[in-house]
């Protein structure tokens, strides 16, 4: 079949009607806007994409207890519990209270307790943290706050010091 005028060779009346890509001028494809993946986002992808056990607390939402299955904690409501993770975010409004062993910390929200971070401990400008805290690097936001009993403590000590914790 003959092209009608207006269509290319390879269109066809059906083509044109159903099923094709809106374009602009230039042939590009127009399409809602792409928008920014917002951090919450970037970090459930990341989660998935290393098959990490990552455990979410929304805000308005209360947990109490012990959490020690997950490698990945972020914390949007409040959590009362001893942590044993590799990872603990902690979101603006958001409150973690209790014992944290983690290997990186990014406090954008309250920490408040005893706190051992095996690697780098972040505090952003909305961040604070509380209370006994222990770590190996430190990098505190202009706005970010800490205070109690601060140390830094080299990654050997640590790993001295949770051996001597486990019962022989």
């Amino acid at each position: 079949m003959a092209p009608k005028q207006g269509e290319t060779p390879n269109e066809s009346p059906r083509s044109s009607s159903r099923g094709a890509e809106a374009s602009t001028p230039s042939g590009a494809p127009v399409g809602p806007p792409e928008l920014p993946a917002l951090p919450l986002e970037q970090a459930e992808r990341a989660a998935r994409a290393h098959n990490d056990r990552l455990l979410m607390v929304g805000a308005g939402i209360s947990v109490k207890g012990r959490i020690q299955s997950c490698d990945r904690l972020i914390v949007e409501g409040m959590v009362e519990a001893t942590l044993q993770a590799d990872e603990v975010d902690v979101v603006s409004g958001g409150l973690f209270n209790g014992e944290v062993e983690v290997n990186t910390a990014v406090i954008s929200g309250t920490l408040t307790g005893n706190v051992v971070v095996r690697g780098r401990l972040e505090i952003t400008e909305t961040g604070r943290v509380t209370g006994r805290v222990r770590y190996n690097q430190l990098m505190i936001h202009e706005g970010g706050r800490i205070s109690g009993d601060i140390q830094f403590q080299a990654i050997d000590d640590i790993l001295l010091d949770e051996a001597e914790r486990v019962p022989a």
